[in-house]
């Protein structure tokens, strides 16, 4: 999964230029086929209520166009049920954490998927990539790589 900061990083002017060259890097290798991209129905709820009409195109287009796959909110739940798992009350864990609901998404989603997340975001994800999973070896369920592009 690629999370929405390494989208707009490639698609906008970023604080640092190396953060845009590794983001457009990563979606240079997924456009060739060398990184499968599964997306989140909650990146694509987000992008979709975005104001700014070019980001909001430039992200939807590029998620439909080379995602294997658009996880939806039906096949997490079907998937955590089979394991007798519940998405809410995954979520209130990681939110006790410090990890923000949309964030705890992905990385239950990274989890019950078995995919790899891409992203910038250090305060609420890639910090706390060790918490993250002793969440989700207690819960469980398989563990995540996170990292930057």
């Amino acid at each position: 999964m690629i999370d929405l900061d390494v989208m707009l990083a490639a698609y906008g002017n970023p604080d640092k230029p190396e953060k845009k060259e590794k983001a457009l890097h990563l979606l240079r290798e997924v456009e060739i086929g060398v990184h499968e991209l599964h997306t989140s129905y909650t990146l694509m709820d987000i992008v979709s209520a975005w104001n700014i009409e070019f980001f909001r195109t430039k992200v939807h287009e590029f998620y439909v166009k080379h995602s294997k796959e658009i996880i939806t909110a039906r096949s997490l739940e079907e998937k955590l049920s089979a394991s007798g798992k519940e998405v809410k009350a995954l979520l209130k864990k990681f939110v006790s954490i410090g990890v923000k609901e949309e964030d705890a998404v992905l990385a239950v989603i990274a989890s019950v998927f078995e995919v790899g997340l891409k992203t910038f975001n250090k305060t609420h994800l890639l910090n706390k990539l060790g918490s993250i999973n002793k969440i989700l070896r207690e819960e469980g369920l398989n563990e995540i790589s996170i990292s930057e592009p």
